[in-house]
């Protein structure tokens, strides 16, 4: 517990830093400029499954240099991988199809077209899938060239306007804000294992990592403050049980001992 203490105190900082957005209004930066709009996108895309996919590959291949025999080595990479995006799915596959159709909680983006421009949001979220609500969508802004909406009086940017018209599932939880969460603790975890000399300056930029993509959904209105929060506590305490039923450390940590 000594050893991995930093990971665990990073943890309890982000959730804390992320259930605080529910005291105080984080500034939705829909309408910013083209700059702050750009890097936020791109700090949420960091956060979407293909690219967590990449992400996960990159670091595999880093803790895979620790494994001495090649054997081993192409064992990790291929097993690794493979185990940690099946898990980061299956959370995903519950999120969407369990958590998020048991509440069916309209996203703030789709609720701001619904107010500022009369979209009719429940007809679309009737349609079964994502596929055709986007199409549905599509089909409204083509019908209407004078559309706009509108945050703080101020446009909400096309580059945001995008996301919003690509972001038309249900919103509660946020699944962003938690597989950053449970890949955060992961990652982390295996990295105090495998690299003695890792601290508390590497955990807390992985953590940062994870508050900054569940706090950018709030701040491109998808997601909601309690969203994110939830998905924060909930991708927390799954990591924590990952990591607790000692799988990874049965299966792969004794392999960089090979």
């Amino acid at each position: 517990m000594q050893k991995n203490k930093w990971i665990w105190i990073w943890a309890v900082v982000a959730v804390l830093i992320v259930l605080f957005t529910n005291l105080y209004s984080v500034y939705m930066l829909a309408n910013a400029g083209s700059f702050v709009s750009g890097l936020l996108l791109l700090i949420t895309h960091s956060g979407d499954a293909l690219s967590v996919a990449f992400l996960v590959l990159l670091f595999v291949f880093f803790v895979s240099k620790r494994v001495k025999s090649y054997k081993n080595r192409l064992f990790t990479i291929v097993v690794l991988w493979l185990f940690l995006l099946i898990v980061l799915g299956g959370v995903a596959l519950l999120n969407e199809h369990l958590f998020k159709t048991t509440f069916h909680v309209h996203r703030p983006s789709i609720e701001i077209m619904k107010q500022q421009v009369g979209f009719d949001s429940d007809k679309m979220y009737q349609l079964d899938s994502k596929e055709l609500r986007r199409g549905y969508l599509k089909d409204f802004f083509e019908s209407r060239d004078d559309v706009r909406l509108e945050y703080d009086g101020k446009h909400v940017t096309e580059s945001v306007l995008k996301l919003w018209k690509y972001e038309v599932g249900y919103s509660f939880p946020s699944g962003h804000a938690t597989n950053a969460f449970l890949l955060a603790i992961v990652i982390c975890y295996l990295l105090s294992y495998l690299y003695k000399g890792s601290g508390a300056v590497l955990y807390g930029c992985i953590y940062l990592w994870a508050v900054w993509v569940a706090m950018s959904r709030v701040m491109l209105g998808v997601h909601s403050a309690l969203d994110i929060s939830f998905g924060a506590l909930w991708g927390t305490l799954l990591g924590v049980a990952f990591v607790k039923s000692g799988s990874i450390k049965s299966v792969f940590l004794n392999k960089t001992h090979n």
